[in-house]
């Protein structure tokens, strides 16, 4: 199941995409205007294999980016090298200085997902 957290009084989820030597994390963030997080920057952490990935794409420090529907989202995008294709473990996001840590569990058949998607 996708499960949302609380960092720095804002619901955040991650979401990360595996493709081969490139993992791709986008990190949502629940905002009531799109004014709230200028200039808060978002940091991230990858394991994959043991190990932590070099991020190799991240936003300029407080860039977003936002989705507007009956919500509104900000939304900040980030790639990390992964060379040795290594399959991802956990994610780590830190917001107005809380941090908070997902697991990145590849469902099997018969079980349900881990705390976030994997595409």
């Amino acid at each position: 199941m996708n499960v949302s957290t609380m960092l720095g009084g804002r619901w955040t989820l991650p979401t990360i995409e595996s493709t081969g030597t490139t993992v791709r994390l986008h990190v949502s963030v629940s905002v009531e205007d799109t004014e709230v997080l200028t200039g808060q920057t978002v940091t991230v952490a990858l394991q994959a294999g043991g190990q932590q990935l070099a991020v190799s794409e991240a936003p300029p420090d407080g860039a977003w980016y936002y989705l507007e529907t009956l919500a509104i989202t900000a939304i900040a995008d980030f790639a990390f090298d992964n060379p040795e294709n290594l399959t991802p473990e956990s994610v780590t996001v830190t917001l107005g200085g809380e941090s908070a840590t997902w697991l990145a569990e590849l469902p099997a058949a018969d079980q349900g997902p881990g705390d976030f998607p994997i595409v």
